[in-house]
């Protein structure tokens, strides 16, 4: 429900809602070591054998906007395409109306299809190297890139009405800058 007293609820999308969504990931295994066509021996089976490069991909459409306050909706296009869309200027801030008497029931939903946050571009990689120690058992070494390209994924804009109004104003961005982890692990 939009207000206390309304007799239907309003319909509306997700906050959840990603229409589109791609993940692609893929390993290759390097073709040295033993039972490979390069370097087959067995010493270079050790230093040589056993590399394999994994990644994955993915984009998601942005999740929609919340708005949270009620202003007045006066009509017309709120979202803007991508060459117009930044963040001194997320959505178009002039077709609402600040002016609003103060016993008014709200009118404005909570989300817009056409208006979102920022689309989820990311890279995450991993380098490994297994090495056997018996038939049974083996180590494997490992180093992750996540969000290996340094892709920002921008704030939500601000939705309640003032002087930030349509603006992304939060200095940092929503996921985790380029991270390098690495690990070791005992397999048998």
């Amino acid at each position: 429900y939009l207000n206390a007293g309304d007799a239907e609820p309003t319909k509306m999308i997700s906050d959840q809602d990603a229409p589109h969504r791609l993940a692609i990931s893929g390993i290759y295994e390097l073709p040295f070591g033993k039972n490979k066509p390069l370097f087959s021996g067995n010493i270079a089976d050790r230093f040589l054998g056993g590399w394999q490069i994994q990644g994955v991909y993915q984009f998601q459409v942005g999740f929609p906007v919340r708005f949270t306050a009620d202003a007045f909706y006066l009509g017309g296009d709120i979202s803007l395409d991508g060459s117009e869309r930044r963040s001194e200027r997320w959505f178009n801030t002039s077709v609402f109306s600040t002016l609003a008497p103060s016993n008014h029931l709200r009118t404005l939903p909570f989300y817009f299809a056409d208006v979102r946050r920022d689309n989820i571009n990311n890279v995450d990689l991993s380098l490994l190297k297994n090495t056997r120690i018996t038939e049974g058992t083996r180590i494997q070494f490992k180093l992750d890139f996540i969000n290996a390209l340094n892709e920002p994924y921008a704030a939500a804009p601000v939705t309640a009405l003032g002087a930030n109004f349509g603006r992304i104003t939060a200095s940092n961005q929503d996921n985790y800058a380029r991270r390098i982890q690495y690990g070791i692990k005992f397999l048998f």
